[in-house]
């Protein structure tokens, strides 16, 4: 039950949160060519990384009690300092290979 409400999720969600981006860098601020596309995403993708990892996961996640699950407060921390060295890491590569793979894309179709 759980895993098909996820694909859902992500089937819907994913393709909007594209989308969302690249209506930003090509509709709204008009770039063209890989260079701009690549730049504008870049950092529009890492705005919305840093206010995921700041606001969501270390300070909703991690300082409120919202998350915590009644028996399992031992377990704090549930992210430790080795894992959000790597999912800093992590996240700004994967933050620059989607936005090349983006921008590839549409300096394919804007040609």
């Amino acid at each position: 039950m759980r895993s098909g409400w996820t694909a859902r999720f992500r089937s819907l969600c994913l393709p909007g949160y594209l989308i969302y981006v690249l209506v930003c860098v090509y509709v709204l601020n008009g770039a063209r060519g890989f260079r701009s596309g690549f730049w504008q995403g870049f950092v529009i993708l890492s705005i919305m990384n840093l206010i995921d990892r700041l606001l969501i996961d270390e300070y909703w996640v991690g300082h409120t009690t919202a998350w915590i699950i009644p028996g399992t407060e031992d377990l704090r921390p549930y992210i430790t300092a080795q894992d959000k060295r790597k999912k800093w890491i992590m996240g700004t590569l994967g933050i620059a290979f989607l936005a090349a793979a983006l921008s590839g894309g549409m300096a394919l179709i804007l040609e």
